[in-house]
């Protein structure tokens, strides 16, 4: 199954994907861990232009990874073992009403995260994991200046202006607009949190391997 997703992904490999040169770094490395699976979900979606889809997978991807390790560290085990299966599972019901914020303020404090890292989730959760798990567009959009459009009637001949339109009071526009801002933020902030993880991986476990194609 995976060489079947390497063959396409290289046939994907055209400068026509303006997005997939710069995901195919992050394809390329794998973690052999749960982590795996949703990123390969969430390079599909950026590579086929479902970057909202790719959005909520982050926002899931950042949480699973935040919530897993505090989890682990928390249980005290050094290995997943069967015999430790017990305290996973307890420390986990300790840990599921926590919020993103918790776990954000609880990886810091156990420098699972940097300050860096810690104050740019902070603002992802308010600028993208928010508004987009809400599916509030005002607040996607709100930074958004209004753009001129062309109004036309014709109830006294035909007539026209330019007028100034405020996205976020267009449906239309609105769409169109969250769409490519869509765009933007998918790619920014999988790359942010994929690093977290690289570098969380690669420095404290060694574990971060490199697919061969």
């Amino acid at each position: 199954m995976d060489q079947d997703i390497n063959n396409a992904f290289v046939k994907l490999r055209k400068p026509s994907r303006a997005n997939f040169n710069e995901i195919f770094e992050n394809y390329s490395i794998v973690f052999e861990n749960q982590m795996d699976s949703i990123r390969k979900e969430i390079i599909l979606c950026i590579v086929h232009d479902l970057h909202q889809a790719a959005i909520m997978l982050t926002n899931h991807l950042l949480e699973k990874f935040l919530r897993a390790v505090i989890v682990i560290e928390e249980s005290g085990i050094e290995k997943m073992i069967p015999e430790n299966q017990k305290k996973i599972k307890t420390a986990y019901k300790n840990r599921r009403s926590s919020s993103l914020n918790d776990l954000n303020d609880e990886a810091l404090k156990r420098n699972i995260i940097s300050e860096v890292q810690h104050q740019q989730i902070k603002e992802y959760i308010l600028t993208i994991r928010n508004p987009y798990s809400h599916g509030s567009s005002f607040q996607i959009l709100k930074d958004e200046k209004p753009i001129k459009t062309l109004s036309g009637s014709f109830s006294e001949g035909i007539k026209s202006e330019i007028i100034e339109t405020d996205i976020n009071s267009y449906f239309p526009l609105q769409s169109l607009f969250q769409e490519i801002r869509a765009m933007k933020d998918s790619v920014k902030y999988f790359k942010f949190v994929d690093a977290i993880l690289y570098s969380f991986y690669k420095e404290k476990n060694e574990q971060v391997f490199r697919r061969q194609f």
